[in-house]
């Protein structure tokens, strides 16, 4: 388990996707002995963000062109993971910590994990952690509530100043409706000469999971800006759930 402070929590909006993804892969630059641990929540208007894994497929630009005339500009980020849509309903986040001697992977993704369960859980969600095979983007790190996927974890390691750098993202479906993600995803592995299903009724949303809450993104923050303020969740805390997961494994997937 790591000890440390609640990082200090940064909400933006960006008029472009780009701009965001710019700042969440530059977060770790910012830390440093005096602040350790830094967490950005945005939100931008809708694209597709891939994976490198993505970047080899057959007829990448072809995808590309199809899908930046319906109006979504593709980027690539430089975590691991496959192609994810970025839309307004959803919420980005990005965890970047200064990484302790001893700090593995698995305590990486557990800490982000652990503070998006705590929000959730204020809800009365309990989500489940597990790769969601059939969802896009799959990942062991996936969450999840009655077995549809709402959010994807991605991690990146940097080594800057003689510090270890980790940055951990995820994007956590808040409003966006599955069927368009879905269908969005669908339009572009087929574009890309790689057809890929990704049926709707394996995503969820929190707004359809829990409809008595009218869960927004605003909403959504300000939970876990209180969490974090009252010390319900701390990083230590959420440490502590990479027990339920193999937490000796270290690769990463780039």
């Amino acid at each position: 388990m790591v000890e440390g402070p609640p990082p200090l929590l940064l909400e933006e909006r960006f008029s472009a996707a780009a701009a965001g993804l710019q700042r969440q892969e530059q977060l770790a630059e910012a830390l440093g002995p005096e602040r350790p641990a830094l967490l950005l929540a945005w939100q931008a208007p809708q694209a597709m963000i891939l994976g490198h894994s993505d970047t080899r497929l057959p007829d990448l630009p072809r995808a590309r062109t199809t899908l930046e005339a319906a109006g979504w500009p593709v980027l690539t980020r430089r975590s691991g993971g496959s192609a994810c849509p970025v839309e307004p309903g959803m919420l980005q986040l990005a965890l970047a910590r200064v990484a302790p001697p001893g700090f593995t992977i698995e305590a990486a993704y557990a800490e982000l994990a652990g503070l998006l369960r705590a929000a959730c859980a204020t809800y009365g969600l309990a989500l489940e952690i597990g790769e969601c095979a059939a969802a896009f983007c799959p990942g062991r790190w996936d969450l999840a509530f009655e077995g549809r996927k709402l959010a994807g974890l991605s991690q990146r390691w940097q080594q800057r100043r003689g510090l270890r750098l980790v940055t951990t993202a995820a994007s956590l479906n808040v409003s966006a409706d599955p069927h368009r993600l879905s269908a969005c995803v669908e339009s572009f592995y087929s574009s890309a000469g790689a057809p890929r299903a990704c049926p709707a009724a394996t995503l969820h949303s929190l707004a359809q999971a829990v409809p008595e809450h009218q869960v927004t993104c605003a909403r959504f923050l300000q939970q876990l800006a209180n969490d974090l303020a009252d010390g319900r969740t701390s990083l230590a805390d959420s440490c502590s759930i990479a027990d339920e997961t193999c937490a000796t494994r270290q690769e990463i997937a780039l």
